[in-house]
């Protein structure tokens, strides 16, 4: 695959990325504003909910926040209830202060002010906030398609990748249409969808499906890896040594980096210990060495496209 066409394409799929940040950031503005306007509502809701609490003091809205209780009490679950909680980017919008009196006695009631920050502040956060999500999500996305289309280019050099249909719905959702050189064509859809892991991080998946595998004047049905190649067994074997290269490289930087950190320590430090530091030192060049002879000698992908995507994006 010439450099120029996953150029051309890296940079088709790059150009949508300031429209995505606006979309976001303009939704993201709206829920805002909308929540501010609410706040009356959402005090006098806390209110009627929570004061049948013992020891519950009412909130009050002002003309730039509200103050409220944290109220914590006693039950089986211990449970904690704040106002503060029902606000989208509450850490943005408010400032906090805390009124309680500053004694050292154990307390289970606190009474915040919180305050809407500058108006200006809170844009630039949330578009900082929003260009970083937006930019890892289009980094992913082309990290994903582009480890797809450089290996069927490896397979058969790839004449035309074509963005069929492109969605923008926060992330990118897309249709490309490849043929290569022997006349094997398919066409690649990615996705995202969101998940949430065990300790309550939310990340993205992307899907990647590939359909109307076809090599014109072949009947052969199955992957378009061994549709595209003419001796599918070499191109199997290249892809597994590249994937073994790939875990042993991150296996020598992070080694490497352990070297370099064992290297900088002080030897003005009370606790430096030169022998020991020496004998580290050895034992990680060992390690890094034996990882070095792990690695493979394979041809190497023709374009290799997570390097240009990092050049282009």
């Amino acid at each position: 695959m010439g450099n120029l066409l996953l150029e051309n394409f890296i940079n088709d799929i790059n150009s949508k990325r300031e429209d995505a940040i606006q979309k976001a950031f303009t939704l993201r503005m709206e829920m805002i504003d909308n929540q501010i306007n609410d706040i009356p509502k959402k005090v006098e809701f806390y209110n009627e909910r929570f004061a049948n609490r013992d020891g519950f003091e009412q909130s009050f809205a002002n003309a730039n926040g509200f103050t409220t209780q944290d109220l914590s009490y006693k039950s089986p679950y211990d449970n904690f209830v704040s106002l503060v909680d029902s606000f989208n980017f509450s850490s943005i919008m408010f400032s906090v202060k805390d009124l309680s009196p500053k004694d050292y006695r154990p307390r289970t009631l606190s009474t915040y002010q919180y305050e809407i920050r500058d108006m200006e502040v809170i844009k630039k956060q949330i578009m900082d906030m929003t260009k970083f999500e937006i930019n890892n999500v289009f980094d992913m996305y082309l990290s994903r398609v582009c480890s797809i289309v450089t290996k069927v280019d490896y397979c058969s050099e790839i004449t035309n990748c074509e963005i069929k249909s492109f969605n923008q719905k926060g992330y990118p959702v897309s249709e490309l249409a490849i043929n290569t050189v022997n006349n094997t064509s398919c066409t690649i859809r990615t996705s995202v969808k969101w998940n949430c892991s065990k300790y309550g991080k939310i990340f993205g998946q992307y899907p990647t499906t590939i359909h109307n595998v076809k090599r014109a004047g072949s009947d052969k049905t199955a992957n378009i890896f061994e549709v595209a190649s003419d001796n599918f067994n070499n191109v199997w074997t290249s892809f597994k040594a590249i994937e073994k290269n790939e875990k042993t490289n991150r296996a020598i930087v992070r080694l490497e980096e352990e070297l370099s950190s064992v290297q900088k320590t002080d030897p003005a430090d009370r606790f430096y210990d030169a022998k020991y530091i020496a004998k580290r030192v050895k034992k990680l060049n060992e390690r890094i060495a034996k990882e070095k002879a792990k690695l493979i000698d394979v041809r190497a992908f023709r374009d290799v496209g997570q390097s240009l995507l990092k050049e282009v994006a």
